[in-house]
């Protein structure tokens, strides 16, 4: 297999990556420069007492981010140039399997940046521990979460990623570029977007996407098998089938795979190339180096998680590839992680 340097990430193939338009052309000065940066979160933690005094806090602990965090995590970013693109503005594919890489053709100085938000689903375990029930539109089109509160329910603009993220967005226009949102992974075995009935989730679905939100599948039902890698062709089949039937077919289709559990797969994989005859040409793992892999008809791109675990034991990471201090992010309500 021949390789090159195409755009500072590697090509697995000089014959099927080919660069799209003017734009793409212009002279690669070093593959920093050309880099993307994809990061991504779990639910959003919004009562803090709640959750890490729940039976679960451990979990919450590892994987969430508060809403505080988040928030200061969004404007560390923008005063460090980070531009939010769209994940599939960066690359399309021709019928003959050939793979165009765009340039983002940024302003000078700015960095572009993916981020995913996995689970959005509001499963039932999270019920009274602190996080939003579901996502919903009001009759201006604008995204807010249901939150309950005792007895009631109150309609939160600020009680999610998402509207938090239109916020600042609406604060911080050039934070989007070209109208660039997040990527929404969702699994369906618990229904979409909060609702047990997917297909009561399909006006926010719709809303979501007009503002340039994409969906992902996540699988159906994120079997463990993805976490020891296990899963079989037969298994990931079933799961791509169930997917598109009961969420693909109210979010609508997609090209993206963001792998439960981070599961790397290689190109030769046959699951792999299952995904590839399946139309899911984009594949996100989890890697917090953050490597972005063209090849024949796919795009590889991994992702760095921000949660508990990174702010508080890998905090480095957070330094080194974003330029963000995390002990200026992190909640002084986390537990301590060992």
């Amino acid at each position: 297999m021949l390789a090159v340097m195409c755009g500072g990430c590697f090509c697995a193939s000089v014959f099927s990556c080919n660069r799209g338009n003017a734009e793409a052309k212009e002279e690669v000065k070093t593959a920093e420069e050309n880099k993307i940066y994809h990061i991504f979160f779990h639910s959003l933690i919004l009562d803090e007492e709640k959750a890490f005094k729940s039976k679960k806090s451990e979990g919450y602990n590892y994987w969430m981010t508060t809403r505080s965090e988040f928030n200061a995590i969004l404007v560390g970013l923008y005063k460090n140039d980070f531009v939010l693109v769209d994940i599939e503005s960066l690359v399309s594919f021709t019928k003959d399997g050939r793979t165009v890489i765009h340039s983002a053709s940024l302003p000078k100085g700015k960095k572009p940046l993916v981020i995913s938000f996995d689970d959005v689903n509001y499963y039932e375990y999270m019920k009274n521990d602190g996080f939003a029930s579901r996502l919903c539109v009001d009759a201006l089109g604008r995204v807010y979460a249901a939150v309950k509160t005792g007895n009631s329910e109150i309609k939160d603009y600020e009680g999610d990623h998402i509207p938090i993220l239109e916020t600042f967005i609406q604060n911080h226009p050039d934070f989007s570029w070209n109208g660039g949102r997040g990527v929404l992974a969702v699994t369906g075995y618990e229904g979409l977007l909060g609702y047990r009935n997917p297909v009561e989730a399909k006006a926010v679905c719709d809303a979501l996407k007009k503002k340039g939100y994409k969906f992902a599948s996540h699988s159906y039902t994120h079997t463990q098998k993805f976490k020891d890698n296990s899963i079989t062709v037969e298994r990931l089949t079933e799961e791509l089938d169930r997917w598109e039937n009961d969420i693909g077919s109210v979010c609508g289709s997609t090209q993206i795979f963001i792998s439960p559990f981070g599961m790397h797969l290689k190109e030769n994989d046959r699951r792999f190339k299952l995904l590839l005859s399946r139309g899911y040409r984009i594949y996100c793992p989890v890697d917090s180096k953050m490597p972005t892999y063209y090849g024949a008809g796919f795009m590889i791109q991994g992702r760095m998680s921000l949660d508990g675990l990174t702010l508080l034991k890998y905090y480095n990471r957070v330094q080194t590839n974003l330029g963000l201090e995390a002990s200026l992010i992190t909640s002084s309500n986390r537990p301590p992680i060992n």
